[in-house]
């Protein structure tokens, strides 16, 4: 999932957090308005085209998500309900894990090695050279990791092991 994304998503699930939190019927907002994801993602050409939430029920507009149920909920302790119903739904929808990289050396799956200059928040910038000694410098920009003439993922990067501070055991640092 790549950064605009992600941010997008964690937006949505904020405020769904909110909504479930209301202290009236009117203080729940619903609707494109509202949602960072529909902002993100709707931009009436191709309906919700990249957003997890159709990726994940194949549908537009929020069709077979807890949202539903909010959105033709005449109670106002229904509509919260559901809306914490969203919450756990959008919060599904997060990756697993997110690797952390600190600067230093790396191996590359598949042979070579790369080098982590500058981590900037989400922003990561290095350089890697190939077995084949092919030298190119890549950036992490919005989940893409591109280079110049290749692309290369989080997935290439084989994490270095470093010294437990406890017990001096090497491990695998990630996030």
């Amino acid at each position: 999932m790549d950064n605009r994304t992600l941010t997008a998503l964690r937006k949505s699930i904020t405020h769904w957090e909110e909504n479930s939190k209301a202290t009236d019927f009117q203080s729940i907002t619903i609707g494109q308005d509202a949602c960072a994801l529909c902002q993100e993602f709707n931009n009436g050409l191709f309906p919700c085209s990249g957003c997890p939430v159709k990726e994940k029920t194949g549908h537009s507009g929020c069709k077979g998500t807890p949202y539903d149920k909010v959105a033709s909920s005449i109670t106002f302790s229904g509509s919260k309900e559901f809306a914490l119903e969203e919450v756990a739904f959008l919060k599904s929808l997060l990756p697993e894990k997110t690797t952390i990289f600190i600067p230093g050396e790396y191996a590359l799956r598949g042979g070579g090695t790369a080098r982590v200059y500058e981590v900037r928040g989400d922003h990561v910038l290095g350089s890697y050279q190939g077995d084949n000694g092919w030298v190119g410098t890549w950036w992490e920009l919005g989940g893409n990791w591109r280079g110049v003439e290749t692309m290369l993922t989080p997935q290439d990067l084989v994490p270095p092991t470093v010294p437990c501070p406890t017990c001096g055991q090497e491990y695998k640092p990630e996030g």
